[in-house]
């Protein structure tokens, strides 16, 4: 066909590579055909023009990788702020629920406890009687909450 090896270019995108055994399949399955789209077009095409034209396998694997830490740095960042906003409206809902109950005890007990007086009498006729004094009976005020 032509100068270019396509196997050899493709053992050494592999040797280079150092990502698991599917992403590596996926990627050289993308280059293969990316290569075979090039040759097509430019048969006569030298190594030299496909190293031009896509990169020295090692500068091509060290894009790639480029790419995914890029791709992996912007998930983090993502589940980061996720996390955030979990976190912030957990507590908002938290505070709202702490206000919703305090707001119901204070207006279930109008903002004071209730207060009974009661007035009862004791007979003090049966107590130890005092020869100066005659029995009388004493009114006395109870507070109960």
């Amino acid at each position: 066909m032509n100068a270019f090896d396509r196997e050899q270019y493709l053992k050494q995108l592999r040797m280079y590579y150092s990502g698991d055994r599917e992403s590596t399949e996926q990627f050289l399955e993308d280059m293969s055909d990316s290569l075979d789209c090039y040759l097509m077009e430019h048969p006569s095409a030298s190594a030299i023009e496909i190293f031009a034209h896509f990169g020295h396998p090692r500068e091509l694997m060290d894009n790639y990788e480029d790419a995914l830490q890029k791709q992996y740095a912007k998930r983090k960042k993502y589940c980061f702020r996720i996390a955030a906003i979990l976190i912030c409206s957990l507590f908002v809902i938290a505070v709202g629920i702490f206000l919703v109950y305090g707001h119901r005890q204070l207006t279930e007990v109008n903002g004071h406890g209730e207060i009974k007086l009661e007035t009862y009498t004791i007979d003090t006729t049966d107590a130890p009687k005092d020869p100066l004094s005659a029995p009388t009976s004493e009114s006395f005020i109870h507070k109960t909450e």
